[in-house]
């Protein structure tokens, strides 16, 4: 799968690219992807259990060569849904508005599977964008703990 979000390409008509693409998730995202210093735990816990479950199931954003976001979804038995997005200052820097269309588009996606009950996110406490963007959304803090917060989302 390869989406071009913005639909933008230069008035010359070359070929490069103006915003990130949105791509199925492959391990080799990881080499170029440059973690923002909030996710190095995260980062540090991926495995080879990871990249099961998730190459060819997650997407990532890719502009000229390097991965500047990585998101996916999780099930569980019980309807709940748990959504986690890996972002880069420079994604957050630079394509702020593609990352929100990026996010909303995989959280619709979420929403009309059935049966979701609710939907989980966690996130770590110094990542305000991310925090508003939940709460823009319908997400409510359910749980915080030292470092992050959880939130919920009943559909």
């Amino acid at each position: 799968m390869s989406v071009h979000l913005s639909g933008h390409r230069p008035r010359d008509g070359g070929e490069r690219e103006l915003t990130p693409q949105l791509v199925d998730f492959e391990a080799h995202h990881l080499d170029t992807f440059k973690h923002a210093p909030r996710d190095a735990e995260t980062i540090a816990l991926i495995d080879q259990r990871f990249l099961d479950q998730y190459v060819g199931k997650a997407a990532s954003a890719v502009f000229e060569g390097r991965t500047l976001a990585i998101a996916g979804i999780g099930e569980d038995d019980e309807g709940t849904v748990h959504i986690w997005a890996l972002v880069s200052e420079e994604m957050s820097r630079r394509f702020p508005f593609t990352l929100a269309r990026l996010l909303e588009m995989g959280l619709l996606g979420v929403e009309a599977q059935n049966p979701v009950k609710r939907i989980e996110a966690r996130i770590v406490d110094d990542y305000e964008a991310g925090h508003r963007w939940l709460a823009r959304h319908g997400f409510t803090v359910y749980n915080a703990e030292l470092g992050s917060s959880h939130y919920v989302k009943w559909t």
